[in-house]
């Protein structure tokens, strides 16, 4: 029948037919446009996905957050670094403080712990080192950045070496502000707790210090190298502390508790 004996029903009936056709045409190109965008995404997200695993893997072999702080890797080296500010009691010039041996110290602190670098064993890696781990950390205290004024500038150096069983280095005592105010501070199963107080005369010379010493146990608890800071001596005087911590140990790491005025354990 040709175009012109169709009723026009019939002629509609064909333009709606022809509109369908055309319409399914449409859908199932869509249809394949929407399947090749969703393959093409799938690719998409497979490669981001991979190039951030790889990107995390390059990351973790050059920085790590171990108890809350960054620890940056250049090779075996380790290192990390932290600063704070010390609580001093605050100052009255009325003399009249709760501690009489301090009364110009408005309201005395406890003495402060600074966790400065700890050694835990673990299942994977036993002993506080192996053959050649080594760590050095400097440790700077002032007062308003005064750090080339005497009487306001405490400044240590440790380098020493951790093994199997053992923590032991030299502390360089480069400057100490007064003789009451720092002391090293060590805590070892089979040994009674110990404080070394750093004073003046210890200036310009260098001191063995066992932090943990041979014969008590290769997985004994954590050994740490730690500083005892007394605050009552410079009340109403700040003291802002920096610490700078190189180390090779796998099981050597940043200590949770680096700024504390709990006393610290080897148990804990």
């Amino acid at each position: 029948m040709s175009e012109q004996d169709k009723t026009m029903t019939q002629r509609l009936t064909d333009v709606v037919t022809a509109a369908n056709g055309l319409t399914q045409t449409v859908q199932d190109k869509i249809g394949e446009i929407n399947s090749t965008v969703s393959a093409k995404m799938v690719e998409v997200d497979t490669k981001v996905t991979s190039a951030e695993n790889a990107f995390d893997t390059w990351k973790e072999s050059l920085v790590e957050n171990i108890n809350g702080i960054n620890v940056y890797k250049q090779g075996n080296v380790k290192r990390f670094t932290f600063a704070t500010t010390l609580g001093n009691g605050g100052w009255t010039g009325d003399a009249d403080g709760p501690d009489s041996d301090y009364p110009y110290c408005n309201n005395p602190q406890p003495p402060y712990y600074i966790n400065m670098l700890e050694f835990l064993p673990s299942v994977v890696h036993s002993g506080y080192g192996t053959g050649g781990d080594f760590f050095k950390i400097e440790f700077l205290m002032t007062h308003r950045g005064m750090f080339a004024s005497d009487g306001y500038t405490d400044h240590l150096i440790f380098t020493g070496t951790s093994f199997n069983d053992s923590v032991a280095g030299q502390l360089e005592v480069k400057k100490v502000a007064n003789d009451k105010s720092v002391s090293i501070f060590i805590s070892e199963p089979e040994n009674p707790e110990k404080e070394i107080l750093l004073t003046n005369e210890l200036e310009g010379t260098t001191i063995p210090v066992l932090f943990r010493a041979i014969n008590q146990g290769y997985d004994n608890g954590i050994a740490r190298v730690s500083l005892k800071v007394d605050t009552r001596q410079h009340c109403g005087s700040t003291r802002a502390i920096s610490v700078d911590t190189h180390y090779t140990s796998l099981n050597g790491q940043p200590s949770a508790n680096r700024i504390t005025q709990e006393k610290p354990h080897w148990e804990s």
